[in-house]
């Protein structure tokens, strides 16, 4: 073992790959081998079981048109009327009236018909047969009828010889008055009365076909020995006796055994173990050919990957393994130099996100604490809130009163907001009503601030003061003088998210405008001879916050027509509880 440890890897390789080819090549061959055979006897039952059938409901219909053919010729050659008459004047037929009846009956046989003779024995024992009949014929069809002459009641009766001759008995009666006057006999022109397939299966298979217990006809290949085999294994319930493989088929009159000899069976057999064998060394010659090539090639392709495995190691993180191949060692390479192109945007994806982090982190820490220097004893303005709506009440304003109870309830529900994390959709929007309610009276524009919240949309989660910077920018920068409209409206998107958008008709922004605010450059223009300074931090620290809290599930989107308007869209995933969000 220490020897074969110390070989050089292509060695294990061929030893390994040698013996495991050898080994799977014996058993797939094995396997195939009885898998083949298998198969092949359960195609062969298959085919074996439908040709039975099929033969058996040929046999039926050709029997039954057979019988109804000879019953029809009978009546329409009048021999049931000849048979009567003979009958009714208790005399023998003169030798005229044999001789009418005898070509009546050889008029009965046609080039169609199924049967080739015929013989009829009246009640009184007188005997006719067609002119061309032979006297074995006769000679064997008046034995049988000695054998089978008792009423049937119009029933057919089909008998078969030892000479391997079928023959259909069937009674004759005349209709008016209805009378039994006879038993008419027919030799049936083909034996075999129905033929089996014409493929080279079908070809070596018999059907044997019965009544109750008597054998009719054997179709297909008989031999000498098939006619005891079958009526031996007719009363058999298995498909397979010794080696032969049998089907049975029955009818309410009839049955049909189907036989495949043994002999078949095993020259099917033998032919499929010699395909196995040559199958067997084909594989092991080409599996030991391909094994000498791979190992080859695999073990350059493995001593190059683990000289860019090395220099990774040594800090390279530029280096990169050469694929030469669709293998799994080209796809280990592959995966190898997507892993060192992945690790290296990691790195540059954590100092980025640290420094957007460290950004959004500082942003908000200045806003809230801003937000608590305008909130520095809350109860106080709360109370002088109220003192100044009592005066106002006291001396008739109430317009005063009015905006003092929007102002207060403005800041109740600021300072509850601000101690959430994330508040309801419904909830920020009852606070920036109030709040565009304050803007209209502070700055006294002709202003609407229509608020569509849809219902599947109210009870949302967002974070808090996430939408009251894009109001306060839209009602500072984009309303103009006359007719202005910021519209703000929640719903649900068809993918399942929710959707905000915040729309105003203002002046809107050029590109290069835009671009200052989501970056949040601080610049100064001339606004009606004053200085106005305008900034994006708020837009910028919105859309720093959604991308520190979602990642790429949020959307931050803002388009910008000048003199038509501005719309600020933002899509995040709709959650009713925090741990929806951070799931």
């Amino acid at each position: 073992m220490k020897a074969l440890r110390d070989r050089s890897y292509r060695v294990k390789l061929l030893l390994v790959f040698g013996v495991s080819i050898l080994c799977v090549t014996v058993v797939i061959t094995l396997a195939l081998t009885v898998l083949s055979y298998r198969n092949t006897e359960k195609n062969v039952r298959s085919h074996l079981d439908l040709m039975t059938e099929q033969s058996l409901l040929n046999f039926e219909s050709e029997t039954s048109a057979i019988a109804r053919q000879f019953f029809t010729q009978m009546a329409t050659r009048r021999i049931p009327d000849f048979l009567y008459a003979q009958d009714s004047e208790n005399a023998h037929v003169t030798l005229q009236r044999t001789r009418e009846i005898a070509e009546a009956l050889s008029m009965s046989i046609t080039a169609n018909s199924g049967y080739d003779s015929v013989y009829i024995r009246a009640k009184n024992g007188q005997s006719f047969s067609n002119t061309l009949a032979d006297p074995s014929f006769v000679n064997t069809a008046s034995a049988l009828l000695e054998t089978y002459g008792e009423k049937t009641y119009g029933a057919p009766v089909w008998v078969r010889t030892e000479d391997g001759q079928v023959y259909l008995i069937r009674d004759v009666y005349h209709q008016e008055p209805f009378r039994f006057v006879g038993k008419a006999l027919a030799r049936i022109r083909n034996p075999e009365i129905v033929t089996l397939g014409s493929d080279w299966l079908s070809r070596l298979c018999t059907v044997a076909f019965f009544r109750g217990e008597e054998l009719v006809a054997l179709s297909g290949s008989a031999a000498p020995e098939t006619e005891a085999f079958a009526r031996e294994v007719r009363v058999r319930d298995g498909q397979t006796v010794g080696h032969s493989l049998i089907a049975q088929r029955q009818t309410r009159e009839w049955q049909a055994v189907g036989i495949l000899p043994d002999s078949v069976l095993y020259e099917m057999s033998r032919d499929v173990v010699r395909t196995g064998l040559l199958i067997g060394l084909l594989g092991v010659a080409l599996g030991s050919a391909a094994v000498f090539f791979a190992t080859r090639g695999m073990t350059r392709q493995i001593s190059t990957l683990v000289g860019a495995m090395d220099d990774a190691a040594a800090g390279k993180l530029g280096t990169r393994a050469p694929v030469t191949s669709g293998d799994e060692i080209g796809q280990m390479a592959a995966h190898f130099n997507t892993m060192l192109q992945s690790n290296q945007e990691l790195m540059d994806r954590v100092v980025q996100e640290e420094k957007q982090k460290n950004r959004a982190e500082y942003d908000a820490l200045e806003y809230k604490y801003r937000s608590l220097q305008s909130q520095i004893n809350p109860h106080f303005i709360y109370n002088a809130m109220e003192v100044v709506n009592a005066m106002a009440k006291l001396s008739g304003q109430e317009e005063i009163c009015e905006v003092v109870t929007h102002i207060s309830s403005f800041f109740r529900q600021n300072t509850y907001n601000m101690e959430k994390r994330f508040i309801p959709v419904e909830r920020e929007f009852n606070s920036l009503r109030e709040y565009a309610y304050i803007f209209r009276h502070i700055y006294g524009s002709v202003l609407e601030t229509p608020f569509s919240c849809a219902p599947e949309a109210r009870q949302a989660l967002i974070p808090t003061m996430i939408l009251q910077p894009l109001l306060e920018n839209a009602l500072v920068h984009g309303v103009r003088a006359e007719e202005a409209v910021v519209a703000i409206r929640a719903e649900q998107t068809e993918d399942g998210r929710l959707r905000v958008t915040v729309t105003d008709n203002g002046a809107g922004m050029n590109p290069e405008t835009l671009r200052r605010v989501l970056c949040g450059e601080w610049k100064e223009e001339e606004a009606e001879g004053k200085k106005k300074a305008v900034s994006g931090i708020g837009i910028r620290n919105v859309r720093d916050r959604l991308i520190l809290i979602y990642g790429p599930r949020a959307d931050f989107d803002i388009v910008s027509i000048p003199e038509s308007g501005t719309t600020v869209t933002i899509t995040l995933p709709l959650a009713y509880s925090e741990k929806d969000i951070n799931s």
